[in-house]
C-alpha cells in the first residue's frame, strides 16, 4: 500500500511540475504580446491561446492538488489557493459547456470568447480592450479592473468571459505561491527519494522495411 501511495505522489509531482512550467511559459511574455497586438492583430490568436493555456494549467493544478495522498483537504495553503483561483473554475466551466451557453434564449449579450484588455505601456491610466467576434447591439464586455482603493490596475492583462474577469497577475502570483509550498511538501512528505527530473529520457524507434 505504501508503494502504491508513493507512486501516486510521484505522479502528482510530475503532473504539478509540468502544469506549473507550461503556465509559466505562457504567462511570462503575455503582457508583451498584448502590447504587440496593435501593431499586428495576428498576435491576438497567440495571446488568446496563451490565456486559455494558463486557465487550463491552473485548473490542472487545482485538480491534482486536491487528489494528493496524505495532503489534508483543509490545509491552509491549499484552501487559500483554491479560493483565490475560483474564477478559473467558473470560466473553464463556461467554455466547457459552450454548446449549452450558445443554445440559450435570449442569447447572452457577451461575446462568445469574451474580451481581452491590457494596460497601456505608455499611459498607466489607460487600458486597451480587444473584443473577440461580432459587436452586436447591446453587447457587453469588460476591461482591466481598476482598484480605486489601491489606485492601480489589478492586473496588466485581463480576460473577460461572460460576467467573469480573469486577472492574470494575481492568479499567477497565487499559483506560484502555492507551487513554492506544494512541491517541497510533496518531496518532504515522501518515504522515497522523490525529485523532479530535469532531463527526460528520449527514445528512438526505427522501422526497417
Amino acid at each position: 500500500m505504501n508503494e502504491y501511495l508513493e507512486s501516486r505522489k510521484l505522479k502528482c509531482l510530475d503532473g504539478l511540475h509540468y502544469s506549473f512550467e507550461i503556465m509559466k511559459l505562457n504567462y511570462i511574455d503575455l503582457y508583451d504580446r498584448c502590447i504587440q497586438i496593435q501593431e499586428n492583430q495576428e498576435n491576438i490568436i497567440r495571446v488568446l491561446s496563451q490565456c486559455w493555456l494558463i486557465v487550463d494549467m491552473i485548473h490542472r493544478v487545482r485538480e491534482i492538488s486536491q487528489s494528493i495522498p496524505s495532503l489534508n483537504k483543509k490545509n491552509n495553503e491549499l484552501q487559500e489557493f483554491i479560493f483565490q483561483t475560483k474564477s478559473i473554475e467558473d470560466c473553464r466551466h463556461y467554455i466547457q459547456h459552450l454548446r449549452e451557453e450558445l443554445s440559450k434564449s435570449p442569447p447572452s449579450l457577451f461575446p462568445v470568447w469574451g474580451s481581452l484588455s491590457w494596460v497601456d505601456p505608455n499611459d498607466s491610466s489607460n487600458c486597451f480592450i480587444a473584443v473577440f467576434g461580432a459587436i452586436n447591439k447591446g453587447i457587453n464586455y469588460s476591461s482591466c479592473v481598476y482598484d480605486n482603493l489601491e489606485k492601480r490596475w489589478v492586473s496588466k492583462v485581463t480576460l473577460g468571459v461572460e460576467n467573469l474577469s480573469l486577472n492574470f497577475d494575481p492568479l499567477y502570483e497565487s499559483a506560484i505561491k502555492f507551487k513554492d509550498f506544494i512541491i517541497p511538501w510533496l518531496i518532504e512528505n515522501s518515504s522515497v527519494n522523490l525529485k523532479i527530473k530535469k532531463e527526460i529520457p528520449i527514445f528512438s524507434v526505427k522501422f526497417i522495411v
